[in-house]
């Protein structure tokens, strides 16, 4: 096998002890040797694909990005250098390699280009007098394309709130870090947002000499009109940053549109005490923000909520949690298709086989799992789907039947709301922000955990997910006793009056925009049933609550969801590979029978 892959080695090798030209022969015992090879990759040209070197040493490959491409990663795990020696050219060395290795080098596409127009702001580098400048969008990963957080330029006196599509800000809005929808070799224009500052002579302030930047400023006192359009905070006020607001800094204001600079990083409790706010634009680096910071005697939230990326993601491709942004760019980009879109936690993401539901449907639907967590606010996913189901869509909801969430009981916000859409902020300007409690709360809780992470980026990709949205990571079956300690199966505390209303609501708005919708339920290891469960039949009491009080059909019998504990991976409620192959095969037959 060594000798077929490695057929370029003779049994006393001539080695290049430098490939970019240098041919010194050396000769070194085949058994002190090993072997390098570059496999081929999609829009990489290499000069020398394979290489022979003395155990501890190094190899290295030269190579080219054909043009339409631009260099990913590299797949080797072991350390390594990169070098860019040219246009599109690379040095890549293999360090201190002590085994036979074969590795690849990966590519994106270039779709397109994304020309970012700086609309009235300069460069930081005052060398460069341009007023634009360039991105390729490059779709390897994702459906759409994140755009750029505008941190090489600035316009004094002004915040940047997102890119429009028009320069006059009467196109679409798109926040910094969040997506837009490029076509394949499409080019598209992007123009900087700003917002002027309010009148600095509105504002009191006092100077932090102990603050952790010393000689920054907190606002004190809004001294300006009781009902006003507009208020944008000012970054900078006499050359000062402004990194605070304070508590009574306004006190039953009403305000159209709020505008927080990417210099405060904290609102204290009653900073708008007892105003009225509609909109608000703020960045991702607010640490310090509650609720309680925008109290309101009229007992409202905030409806409008636009968040801009300040930094760099930190779950995106790397966190289950954020598929979810790439699952609604899926409907997103479907919305005129005929869909069958299923919807709980994980239990679903680890439990259906889509492409086995596109077969058996005979793929008159397009399929879309987006199942990512049970244990987050689901009335907001629900809503970032909302926008995108139509006439014939069918859509499948199967909760976890422990979960307050999936079952509507609770409909606060917790910080992995936020982690649902770091890869597209912009989900949650599209839905009533004001109706998630405890919103702020959590927002600052999302953002403190992620300052310690290290930083992602927008172009990775999670590779436990296929295309359709279902998990694809090899999970072997458990033993047949398995019992991995789920305590609650059937949580009928959740099933109330006002969860039921609230799942009835939320059915009949996708009901209202032709959508078919279906109950059925989550997968549950029949290993974890108690005595008690047994005897009390607690899987048809839950049952038989939501078919009295749902108007929607229930098209599963919760007792074919209790499946052999041999079926889960880790968890009782994951499913293995042929767990959910079966899970699948019931789900098909129950949708087949409700469709007839």
């Amino acid at each position: 096998m060594r000798r077929k892959l490695f057929a370029f080695a003779s049994l006393c090798l001539t080695v290049l002890t430098a490939l970019c030209g240098c041919q010194t022969a050396v000769e070194i015992p085949k058994d002190d040797l090993v072997y390098v090879v570059l496999e081929q990759s999609l829009g990489i040209c290499v000069k020398q694909d394979a290489a022979a070197v003395k155990r501890g040493e190094s190899a290295a490959f030269e190579f080219t990005v054909e043009g339409g491409y631009v260099f990913d990663e590299c797949s080797y795990t072991g350390k390594y250098t990169l070098v860019e020696t040219g246009e599109n050219r690379y040095l890549l060395t293999i360090l201190n390699v002590r085994y036979d290795t074969r590795f690849s080098l990966s590519t994106g596409r270039v779709s397109g280009k994304v020309f970012y127009y700086l609309n009235g702001g300069t460069f930081l580098d005052e060398s460069n007098t341009a007023d634009y400048y360039t991105q390729d969008a490059v779709l390897q990963n994702h459906l759409r394309l994140n755009t750029d957080i505008g941190t090489s330029f600035k316009r004094d006196g002004y915040t940047q709130t997102g890119w429009n599509t028009e320069p006059d800000g009467s196109g679409d809005h798109v926040g910094l870090g969040s997506r837009v929808t490029i076509h394949e070799n499409q080019s598209i224009v992007l123009y900087a947002e700003w917002c002027e500052w309010s009148d600095p002579s509105l504002f009191a302030y006092e100077t932090n000499y102990e603050s952790r930047e010393t000689g920054d400023i907190t606002l004190t006192e809004y001294k300006g009109e009781a009902e006003i359009d507009l208020l944008s905070i000012p970054a900078y006020i006499n050359g000062k940053k402004v990194t605070c607001v304070s508590d009574g800094f306004t006190e039953g204001v009403k305000v159209g549109t709020l505008v927080l600079p990417n210099t405060i990083d904290t609102l204290k409790i009653g900073a708008f005490g007892q105003s009225l706010i509609d909109e608000i634009y703020l960045y991702d680096n607010l640490m310090n923000v509650s609720n309680g910071s925008f109290s309101s005697s009229l007992g409202r939230g905030i409806p409008t909520v636009h968040i801009n990326a300040a930094m760099a993601p930190r779950y995106v491709g790397v966190n289950d949690t954020a598929q979810f942004a790439d699952d609604v760019d899926r409907l997103m980009l479907n919305a005129d298709k005929k869909k069958m879109v299923f919807f709980a936690g994980c239990s679903m993401s680890y439990g259906l086989v889509s492409p086995d539901v596109e077969a058996a449907f005979g793929k008159e639907y397009f399929i879309v799992d987006t199942g990512v967590i049970g244990s987050t606010n689901a009335w907001f996913q629900f809503q970032c789907m909302l926008p995108y189901l139509g006439e014939g869509d069918v859509f499948v909801h199967a909760p976890e039947q422990m979960s307050s969430y999936q079952l509507l009981y609770k409909l606060r916000a917790e910080y992995r709301t936020f982690v649902c859409v770091e890869g597209n902020y912009d989900l949650l300007a599209q839905i009533d922000c004001s109706k998630i409690g405890a919103f702020f709360d959590c927002f600052s809780e999302y953002n403190k955990i992620r300052s310690v992470l290290p930083p992602s980026d927008y172009g990775r990709k999670n590779e436990n997910y296929n295309e359709y949205g279902d998990i694809v990571m090899p999970r072997e079956n458990s033993p047949e006793d398995a019992n991995y300690g789920l305590e609650t199966l059937f949580a009928m505390h959740f099933v109330t009056e006002d969860s039921l209303r609230n799942l009835n609501e939320i059915y009949g708005q996708m009901e209202a925009k032709g959508a078919k919708v279906f109950f059925s339920f989550a997968p549950i290891n029949k290993n974890t049933l108690t005595q008690e469960d047994i005897d009390t039949q607690s899987w048809l009491q839950f049952e038989n609550r939501m078919r009295e009080g749902l108007g929607y059909p229930v098209i599963s019998s919760a007792y074919d969801y209790l499946m052999e504990g041999k079926y889960f991976y880790d968890t009782d409620y994951h499913l293995s590979e042929e767990g959910a192959s079966v899970r699948t095969q019931m789900l098909i037959r129950d949708l087949k029978k409700a469709l007839s």
